[in-house]
Parts: C-alpha cells; structure tokens; sequence
C-alpha cells in the first residue's frame, strides 16, 4: 500500500513539474515581442526623479460587477506621481440602459484611486443626438457624474444651450446647470413665435 502511494505522489509531482514547464515556455513564447532593455535605468541628475514611464494605446475599464461604467483609451499615457496623464483620451461612458456617451479631448489625467477622469482642451461629449462642447469636464468617480465647471455649449439640430456649471448624473442622466442659462429654440419659433 505505501509503495503504491509513493508511486503515485512520485508521478503526480512529475506531471505537475513537466506541466509548469509547459506553461512557462508558452508565456514566453506568447510575450516573445515584449523586449527588455539591458540599460541601467536613467536618472534625472537635477531633480533626481525618474523619468516618467510611457504606455502606447492604453485601455482602462472600470466595472460594476458584470456591467461595464466606463472604458478609457488614449494614444498615449505617461505614469505621473498621483495618475497618469493621457494624450488624445477617448472616455467611454456607459448608462445603465447600455447606451454609450462618448468624451473625446486633447488631454486628460486620471486619478486610479478616486477613478476620477479630468479632461482638458477641447472637450466634445456625444449623448444621442445631443453635441457638448467645453474647455473642461471632469467624471467624478465617486458621485459617479460628469462635471463641467466652467462654460459649456449644447445642441442639437434645432436647439443650442449655453450655460455655466454643468452637471449630468450618469445613472440617470438628470442635468443640473449653476449658472447663466441661455436657450435658443428653432420648434418655438416656427410655431408662433417671431420668425
């Protein structure tokens, strides 16, 4: 009986030493294009910082169980101290019918603790057939809301908003607008209003 129990951990331990080999060689062979600098890693002799490190089309996504929140792209992204910074950010916002809002900007920086989005420099958010463009927005991962502190523009094909203060609840798409609302609509006019 102990033979036969000898025999078996004896295989037993091979097969779990022949199949690690396995895996290990098909990791490498699978990550064979990643390459490995032999560099000593540069430091900046002034500030005594390293320099930041670089992601090519980066992909973060942030979920709720099996429903996705939010999808950020960006062309470029480079480790800061608190985040990163992203370079042409793409920001996927997701509602919970699934309907997707896309925020598209020139710059953005995400905090990954807070799961805070800031976008920067000619921001444009896509909601159905609804177009807003503004200087700012930020999505607040903890109020789980888009923000727009400064001045915005909204339209539409027959309607144009202007405001300042912008905040639109993601759940339930419920906008709040701080200040200095403007509206201008082409349906009042066409039907009694002054042409």
């Amino acid at each position: 009986m102990q033979d036969r129990y000898w025999a078996v951990v004896k295989w037993s331990s091979l097969g779990v030493s022949i199949g690690s080999v396995v895996v290990a060689a098909g990791l490498l062979w699978m990550n064979s294009r990643v390459a490995v600098s032999d560099r000593p890693l540069q430091v900046d002799v002034e500030s005594g910082k390293q320099p930041e490190a670089k992601v090519e089309k980066p992909l973060l996504v942030e979920r709720k169980g099996e429903q996705i929140i939010w999808r950020l792209r960006a062309d470029e992204a480079k480790q800061q101290d608190q985040g990163m910074y992203l370079i042409e950010p793409r920001l996927e916002l997701f509602t919970e019918t699934g309907e997707v809002v896309p925020v598209e900007g020139a710059e953005a920086w995400f905090e990954p603790v807070r799961k805070n989005i800031h976008f920067k420099g000619s921001v444009k958010a896509r909601y159905r057939d609804w177009i807003l463009l503004c200087d700012e927005l930020r999505y607040d991962g903890g109020r789980d809301e888009m923000v727009v502190p400064g001045s915005f523009r909204v339209s539409k094909p027959d309607v144009k908003l202007r405001g300042r203060g912008l905040r639109v609840d993601r759940k339930t798409q419920n906008l709040t607008i701080a200040h200095d609302v403007w509206v201008e609509d082409a349906t009042v006019r066409e039907f009694g209003g002054r042409k």
